[in-house]
């Protein structure tokens, strides 16, 4: 997994990329059945998404994101766009046990860009929160992305990537360093 600056963290573990070799290859214009260079193809796929990923807060392959915070709060909001649905959302009680927070407590709102999830009545909020872990007593798990396959990321999407991994591609060079 890796993590975001607000402590947010992703499963990396997908071995879908959002985009094929093949389709890189011919944008690249080199010979499809040629394998040579698969792996250096891979990485720079792999380099273009997380980069994307990173300066976008777009995620592009569904990935299961990890939130946690201290308290409870009438409104969560994220800025992590792509939200497909909620896994669970629990908190820590005073016997240090993790509790479902009920669903009819919350909703879910979703907007292209970013999602809240928000009490409906805030004063029903669970009051038994764990008093001996001071951090990270709620967490949030919630899957976002633009779908399982790469063929679901839209096509500027695609071809800004194409682009990107085209510049690393031509720009590659020896790098003693490396």
């Amino acid at each position: 997994y890796y993590t975001d600056d607000n402590g947010n963290y992703y499963t990396d573990d997908s071995v879908v990329l959002p985009l094929s070799l093949d389709s890189v290859k011919q944008w690249l214009k080199l010979d499809v059945s040629d394998t040579s260079q698969d792996d250096l193809l891979t990485e720079l796929i792999q380099t273009a998404s997380r980069f994307f990923e990173f300066y976008t807060n777009r995620i592009l392959i569904n990935k299961i994101v990890r939130y946690t915070e201290d308290l409870f709060y009438q409104i969560y909001e994220f800025t992590i766009g792509n939200f497909q649905n909620l896994l669970y959302f629990r908190y820590l009680n005073r016997d240090n046990e993790w509790t479902d927070v009920p669903a009819d407590l919350y909703s879910i709102t979703s907007e292209v860009g970013n999602w809240r999830l928000v009490f409906n009545n805030f004063s029903l909020v669970p009051q038994d929160l764990s008093i001996s872990k001071p951090y990270e007593r709620l967490v949030i798990f919630f899957v976002a992305g633009y779908g399982e396959t790469g063929n679901l990321i839209p096509a500027d999407i695609q071809t800004g990537l194409l682009n990107h991994i085209a510049m690393l591609y031509e720009n590659r060079g020896d790098c003693n360093l490396c």
